[in-house]
């Protein structure tokens, strides 16, 4: 080892014995490199000088070692010389203990935790502290959380007030301080409102009982807006398992004793649809915006395109029961004196005993002598054939195993415009309008004849001379004046000039649906007019939902 010239000095190893150099001691303390022959460094300068001779000898082999911890090494500084016994040769150092490891550099492992930068990509932030819209640059602190925020479904209940409104957000919820004594969520419905209610105060919500007049007419009102929340379910009767359809149609008239019914489904329902065993059929229940119908499955057809398949489906109510195919044959005939009504209920039943179908009689009833009834056919051929004597028609309950006996006329029509309707429609809730108008003999009166040992009456308008008789009737059930005033009445109220009125509108809570034999007022253009609702069809495809009603009236 020689001097150099300069402020530093770089040392060269190799194996040799230390020698004595002039001037002062110098004790080197050295850090080997990773690599043999690598050049090390010193910490500090130091001035040549006399020296003595050490009293060790050092022998330091190079070998690959491993970098030491730069926190360890010691400056440049006279050192004491060192003892024999601490002399020590070079060897491959042990691995440096991982909680020392230098926290730079590259790593084959991940870092400790101590040494895990604080930044990286973040996790998912809390929902509750994060802006629902807009664009921000950071996470939201939690105290910073805007009031507004996404609104759970609001309580079905919650309808808008009757009158005119402005469309607004639906469901939107306020969230107010909850130290407040009041709730601390208040709903907004869908009208116009600055600020929160105040105690006492609320919004103002139909009872589900249709709006009247005093005198009980159900009443449409002129709105700006119609507004609507159509709901149609499908469910099989015995076990309620949901049917689902991509359309649906039901249908009845006065001409009609129950509903008559189509939809569309995939074919993959089936089973649900189909029953097992012949001569049973599956009964569905369809609710109709809460108005339900039992319907009878009797008909199935699959149609398939390319991957897709479906069944169309049809049927009748459930009075189909009490009628051809289903409904056995049988011949009827009085022994003994019996009103209509007693007839018809003997004709609903099978030695007396009845088949578990009632009767809701709402004509006027009347007395038929022995011997003059007799009849073959179905249990539903008894019904509408004493229905029809007695001026009626029968309609089969929507749900129920109960037949209803209507008068085609319960009044005259010429006397329409003193009694109150049932319901009042306006042209504005009204989409489809249409008129056809027929001309019908203008008979005023009428023979009903009860054939031998029946009755023979004349039935006449009032205050009309009788000049224009209609062809007579013959009966065998007419046996008393108010089987043949009610027949009559029924024959010459279907003349003279007729408008036909189909009206198309939704299923609304005020009207449900509008089934035969309602007495309706209808206003257009001014103009008002009152008749019978003869026939209504319901057609369903999501989310549309329609009826169509027609009326009968006179001019």
């Amino acid at each position: 080892m020689s001097a150099q010239p300069g402020g530093a000095i770089v040392l060269a190893y190799r194996s040799q014995p230390a020698q004595a150099q002039l001037g002062g001691a110098i004790s080197l303390d050295t850090v080997p490199v990773a690599t043999a022959g690598g050049a090390i460094r010193t910490g500090c300068v130091a001035p040549w000088a006399a020296s003595r001779a050490s009293g060790s000898r050092t022998e330091a082999p190079f070998s690959v070692t491993a970098p030491r911890d730069a926190s360890a090494v010691a400056p440049w500084a006279v050192a004491a010389p060192l003892q024999a016994a601490s002399s020590q040769p070079w060897v491959v150092a042990s691995k440096a203990d991982e909680g020392a490891s230098a926290p730079w550099g590259e790593y084959a492992s991940r870092p400790t935790a101590p040494a895990v930068v604080p930044w990286g990509v973040a996790s998912q932030a809390d929902h509750a502290a994060v802006a629902p819209w807009g664009s921000y640059s950071g996470r939201a602190a939690a105290s910073a959380s805007p009031s507004w925020r996404t609104a759970y479904k609001a309580d079905d209940s919650v309808i808008v007030p009757w009158g005119r409104y402005q469309p607004a957000a639906r469901d939107v919820v306020a969230v107010v301080n909850p130290a407040h004594p009041r709730n601390p969520r208040w709903n907004l419905p869908w009208v116009r409102y600055s600020r929160i209610l105040d105690p006492g105060y609320g919004v103002v919500t139909p009872d589900g009982t249709p709006p009247t007049d005093p005198a009980g007419t159900v009443i449409v009102p002129v709105q700006e807006f119609y507004f609507v929340l159509n709901e149609f379910t499908l469910a099989r009767a015995d076990t309620a398992e949901p049917v689902e359809v991509s359309d649906f149609s039901a249908s009845i008239d006065t001409d009609s004793w129950c509903w008559g019914w189509s939809a569309t489904l995939s074919a993959d329902q089936m089973d649900l649809v189909r029953s097992p065993t012949l001569g049973e059929h599956v009964e569905l229940v369809a609710s109709i915006n809460g108005t339900p119908l039992r319907l009878v499955v009797e008909r199935m057809g699959r149609d398939r395109r390319f991957a897709n398949a479906t069944l169309k489906i049809s049927g009748r109510g459930r009075a189909a029961w009490l009628a051809d195919p289903h409904s056995p044959v049988g011949s009827r005939y009085n022994t003994e004196a019996r009103t209509a009504q007693q007839l018809l209920a003997d004709a609903l039943a099978v030695n007396g005993v009845s088949i578990g179908w009632s009767i809701d009689w709402r004509i006027t009833d009347w007395l038929v002598p022995a011997g003059a009834w007799s009849h073959t056919g179905t249990y539903m051929d008894a019904a509408t054939r004493i229905s029809e004597a007695g001026g009626a028609y029968v309609q089969a309950h929507n749900t129920d195993q109960t037949l209803i006996v209507l008068p085609r006329y319960p009044a005259a029509p010429w006397s329409w415009g003193t009694l109150t309707p049932d319901i009042e429609i306006p042209e504005d809730v009204c989409e489809v309008e249409s008129i056809e108008w027929q001309d019908k003999p203008d008979y005023n009166a009428i023979w009903v004849s009860g054939g031998t040992g029946g009755r023979r009456d004349r039935i006449r308008r009032t205050g009309f001379a009788a000049d224009r008789p209609a062809p007579t009737i013959v009966d065998e059930l007419a046996t008393a004046p108010e089987m043949t005033r009610q027949r009559g009445t029924a024959a010459l109220g279907d003349t003279g000039r007729q408008a036909h009125i189909t009206l198309r509108l939704p299923v609304l809570p005020e009207t449900g649906i509008i089934q035969p034999g309602k007495l309706v007022r209808y206003a257009e253009n001014g103009n008002s007019r009152i008749g019978l609702s003869r026939s209504v069809q319901i057609e369903q495809r999501f989310p549309t939902l329609w009826q169509s009603i027609r009326l009968e009236t006179h001019e």
